[in-house]
């Protein structure tokens, strides 16, 4: 629906389906939401965060059954299985390409999520369905089945977050924090309580009753994001902005490899000349971020083998607690408990601990972060190794599974260090016109890591035990680790050369990273964070939300 058909458009382009629902018509909301804390949100950005928690149950409620089901309906061998979750792991994270493409180049982000949501749903249904077939038929089912998921699921990825941060209209830096801290709420509590429910039902009722869950789940996500669709801000579609991208460094490297330009800097300031200062700007500033993700495969190669490797393990692990019998699937709940958990102590006590030991600027730099996670990412392997060899020394099925908590403990906090920051990092950084972009790059780097499990697995499998393996995965994140870092000195330097160059990037807040200071005057009880001062932006820059530098309230991360 256009504005001309009952809509109201806005200054910047977007427009209101209907009457917008801005704060100061909450109020018969707010007895719904406030004791929540969502009633200082628009509305119909609440119908956005109900939408990624059902969504989220669904999705890791079917993926935590995955490794076992391989092993034992589908008749796969443990290192099979593994790759076979990584190959599907990573057609999740491949298709949020084809959701940018989709969303910012051709129907919005709305319609996208409608369409690959229904796609989502189907592949849940014929998994529950075909779960329960025997021979080639469930195998090639199955398959269907979670090509139709990772289409979905992926699809929606870089659309959601952001459809939900348009929401926030005039946009205010606090309102935008406090978005998207319940909505990575929700996403864990989605994670918690699937993890924890889907292997229940699988033991007590099968295969088919535990994936029919997911599905349920996948169609009341579809309901609560269809159910606003009356209220939303619709942001137009902003182009082809993947074609006009790869014209540009297409052109631009055509330039240098002729000679016509001594360097890149100089070839992308010719290519102004066709295709404007403000795309040529754009893109410069998407390649100097995207070169800083390079090294996040590794950890994302760590971090999903809590769903495979680490679900093999506890599953030759005594899982009998007391007079309880604990599924080595729910082992996984572990991670979304450990985050809710965690979050709160990170934003409150280890942040301001190490601003005070490190100062502001050190403790709130995202790389510093990133990196440190990436080192707790390769302890918490080195913790698996351990457990591995104890378990390699004892009778099968003697080692307590409570042995796996420390190594869960340690993957958490790395996470939160490494993927909170990276994901708002990728938000922040991102130029104006390429958010969605940027975010299925992240993305992207979770696929790579997939797809590098699977290719070690191949490489090393047979010729080392599943200790040497761990070790070998510990090794290469201190690597990767180490490779971050020496980035983060050429991103420094790039941003730095970009801001003297006047044909370059424009300054703006959110293009360098250590930008960030404390305010003398907390807020809300919280430390408030704000970016250096810096050149005005443009105004379409002020319109948007993630157009300046933001913390987080609940993490404490860059937004």
């Amino acid at each position: 629906m256009s504005p001309m058909e009952g809509g109201t458009e806005e200054e910047d382009g977007s427009f209101f389906i209907g009457v917008p629902r801005r704060r100061e018509g909450r109020r018969r909301q707010q007895c719904k939401c406030e004791a929540f804390g969502l009633s200082e949100l628009p509305p119909q950005s609440t119908y956005v965060i109900w939408n990624e928690f059902c969504e989220r149950f669904s999705f890791y409620g079917m993926k935590t059954l995955l490794a076992l089901f391989f092993v034992r309906k589908l008749g796969m061998g443990e290192t099979d299985a593994t790759e076979a979750l990584s190959l599907f792991i990573v057609a999740c994270y491949v298709t949020p390409i084809f959701g940018a493409y989709l969303s910012d180049g051709h129907i919005g982000r709305f319609h996208t999520i409608m369409i690959l949501s229904v796609v989502h749903l189907a592949g849940n249904a014929l998994l529950a369905v075909f779960a329960g077939a025997r021979g080639r038929t469930r195998l090639v089912g199955v398959a269907v089945s979670l090509a139709l998921v990772a289409l979905g699921t992926g699809g929606i990825k870089p659309c959601v977050s952001a459809f939900g941060g348009d929401q926030i209209y005039p946009p205010e830096p606090r309102l935008i924090q406090l978005f998207f801290s319940f909505f990575y709420f929700a996403i864990n509590a989605g994670s918690l309580l699937s993890t924890l429910v889907t292997p229940t039902v699988k033991a007590e009722a099968g295969y088919s009753f535990a994936f029919a869950l997911p599905a349920i789940l996948m169609a009341i996500a579809l309901l609560a994001i269809w159910k606003g669709r009356k209220t939303y801000r619709m942001v137009p579609p902003t182009g082809d902005v993947f074609t006009q991208t790869v014209r540009v460094i297409m052109s631009a490297c055509s330039l240098r490899a002729s000679g016509k330009a001594q360097s890149f800097s100089v070839a992308f300031k010719d290519c102004e000349k066709s295709y404007g200062r403000e795309l040529v700007s754009d893109v410069r500033q998407l390649l100097v971020v995207l070169k800083l993700f390079l090294p996040a495969p590794i950890f994302w190669s760590l971090f999903d083998q809590q769903s495979s490797r680490w679900t093999f393990q506890a599953s030759h692990m005594n899982c009998q607690l007391g007079s309880y019998k604990m599924q080595p699937e729910q082992m996984q709940s572990l991670n979304a408990f450990l985050i809710l958990a965690l979050i709160p102590l990170f934003e409150r006590v280890i942040y301001p601990l190490a601003s005070r030991l490190c100062g502001p600027k050190l403790a709130l730099d995202p790389v510093y972060r990133m990196a440190s996670g990436m080192l707790l990412g390769a302890a918490s392997f080195l913790l698996a190794a351990i457990v591995q060899l104890h378990i390699n020394n004892s009778e099968e099925g003697s080692v307590s599974v409570l042995w796996q908590i420390p190594q869960y403990v340690v993957m958490t906090s790395g996470e939160i260090l490494f993927s909170i920051t990276g994901l708002e990092f990728a938000f922040s950084q991102a130029p104006q016109t390429m958010k969605s972009a940027v975010q299925s790059a992240w993305l992207l780097t979770d696929a790579a890591g997939n797809l590098l499990t699977v290719v070690v697995l191949e490489a090393v499998s047979k010729m080392v035990g599943q200790f040497d393996e761990f070790l070998i995965f510990s090794s290469g994140c201190l690597v990767a680790m180490v490779l971050l870092l020496f980035l983060a000195r050429e991103f420094d330097r790039d941003i730095h050369a970009d801001t003297e160059d006047p044909g370059a990037l424009e300054p703006t807040n959110s293009a360098g990273r250590q930008v960030v200071e404390l305010r003398s005057k907390p807020t809300h009880g919280q430390p408030e964070v704000k970016a250096d001062d810096g050149p005005e932006l443009p105004n379409d820059h002020h319109n948007e939300p993630g157009g300046s530098t933001t913390i987080s309230p609940l993490t404490g991360d860059i937004l």
